[in-house]
Order: structure tokens, then C-alpha cells, then sequence
């Protein structure tokens, strides 16, 4: 792990050193490691399934598992009208067009089961998180918008779980980070130099008042 400042700084200033740090990483080789650990990591060979990210602002590339797994069902997120993501079939990596933020997304289709959303989520699916650091709890500073977090939490409260994966460079994993009360941990990380479970968090009883 890097030696990063503190973490009692606001994750707005872990948030700025990340995006700096992870500039100056060979992004490229790194993420080469990563998908060859994500490709032996058991929660994603068993997953039919798989949710994950475009790479963006020098974020993981993991676009080569699509070619190296085309057996295994592919879902990009995709950002609605109301602040929240739902996570789309992308059949084809080179069919996306820019959606907020800039992101490539996948278009829209028709046929059952390509749009997902948080009550579909299933227990054998792979989610893969990202985020500008992880710690090794499982809980991450991301881009502050807060679209996984709401996503998962729905998911929960229907009911539904999966699979959650953080992947992150080995520089930019924590100890431990500053988290609010609706953070959701991922429940394994891998970096390019080792794949761990985080201490699983004490589970959560929704309020009665």
C-alpha cells in the first residue's frame, strides 16, 4: 500500500490525492494483473452475470475480461432521469454512446432480462465496484454522486444480494477510510497483488420509527 496522508482527512481531499496519485500509475500493466486475478477469483467464475464499469479519467481498464469470458452475460450502468443507475446488457463493447458524465453506455434494449435493476440483482451475480480507493473493510471513496450506494441499499431492502467485488491498485488500498452511514462495503477486493475478503460489517436493522 501507498504511503497517502491520513485518514482524517475528508473525502473530498482523499478524493483529489487519489485522482493525482492515480495518474501517475502504469494504469495499463496494472490492470492487466488485476483481470487475470479477477479471472481465478471464484465469485466471478461461478456468476453468469457480471456488472461493471467503462474505464474513464484513467480508471481499471477490465474491458478484456468481455473477450476472454463472452460466455458470461455483460451490464454496464446506466444513469436515469432520477439520480439512480440501472445496469443495462452491452452484447457488444463497441455499440455505447456517451451518457451523463461523458461515460460510454450501452443503448437501450427490448428483449427480457437486458435492463436490471435493484430488486432483479441476484445472489450468484458479480458486481464490480469502483472507486478511487478502497480500504480493506471493503468500504471505498468513490466520485461522491453516490449511485452504487443507492443502488445496493434498494437492493437490500428488496431483499437481494450478490456477489460485491472492489477492484483497485495495490497504491491506492487503505487501512481504513472515513465512510457515512449509508456506505455499502464491497465484501472482496483484489489488487494486482493479492485477492482477500473484508471483515464482514454487523448487519444492519432498518429503523422502526
Amino acid at each position: 500500500m501507498s504511503d497517502l496522508p491520513p485518514t482524517n482527512l475528508t473525502k473530498t481531499a482523499l478524493r483529489k490525492q487519489a485522482m493525482s496519485l492515480r495518474k501517475q500509475l502504469p494504469i495499463s500493466t496494472i490492470s492487466q494483473h488485476i483481470c487475470q486475478r479477477i479471472l481465478r477469483f471464484k465469485g466471478f467464475e461461478s456468476a453468469r452475470r457480471i456488472f461493471f464499469y467503462h474505464p474513464m479519467n484513467h480508471e481499471l481498464d477490465l474491458r478484456p475480461l468481455v473477450h476472454q469470458c463472452p460466455e458470461k452475460e455483460w451490464f454496464l450502468p446506466v444513469v436515469q432521469p432520477e439520480q439512480t443507475i440501472q445496469f443495462v446488457a452491452c452484447p457488444n463493447m463497441d455499440q455505447l454512446r456517451p451518457g451523463a458524465y461523458g461515460i460510454l453506455e450501452p443503448m437501450a434494449q427490448e428483449h427480457p432480462g437486458s435492463c436490471v435493476r435493484p430488486p432483479d440483482i441476484r445472489p450468484d451475480d458479480c458486481l464490480i465496484l469502483p472507486g478511487l480507493l478502497f480500504d480493506r473493510q471493503g468500504f471505498r471513496v468513490g466520485y461522491g454522486k453516490g449511485y452504487y450506494d443507492r443502488f445496493l441499499e434498494s437492493a437490500r431492502q428488496a431483499g437481494q444480494h450478490c456477489v460485491l467485488l472492489g477492484a483497485v491498485p495495490a497504491d491506492l488500498l487503505r487501512e481504513s477510510l472515513p465512510r457515512d452511514p449509508w456506505d455499502q462495503p464491497a465484501r472482496w477486493i483484489i489488487t494486482e497483488r493479492e485477492t482477500f475478503a473484508t471483515a464482514p460489517q454487523p448487519a444492519r436493522r432498518d429503523s422502526d420509527g
